[in-house]
């Protein structure tokens, strides 16, 4: 289960209501967690982003993290780095 997630998002949330922006860095969350439970965190994540405005940098190749509607991908392999909504990248292209 994926409480862990929902409770750290709540206390950063409750701890961060005073400020303008609430930015929460996330380095590879999927690592060693089934697929259904990485769908579970990207629909986490996007919850949390657009109920409660916390705004995330997440480092990942997962596909359904890179996926979350309303996100953006910023490609660090390419020079300088490129910046795409999240259904314009070509990921397919990109795995390969």
């Amino acid at each position: 289960k994926l409480h862990w997630l929902d409770e750290i998002l709540q206390r950063e949330y409750e701890m961060s209501q005073e400020l303008e922006h609430r930015v929460v860095l996330l380095d590879q969350p999927e690592d060693a967690i089934s697929l259904r439970n990485k769908r579970k965190i990207a629909d986490i994540l996007s919850r949390a982003a657009f109920e409660k405005g916390l705004q995330f940098f997440v480092s990942t190749h997962e596909p359904c993290l890179l996926r979350i509607a309303g996100s953006r991908i910023i490609n660090l392999d390419e020079k300088p780095a490129g910046s795409y909504a999240a259904l314009e990248f070509d990921l397919e292209g990109y795995m390969s």
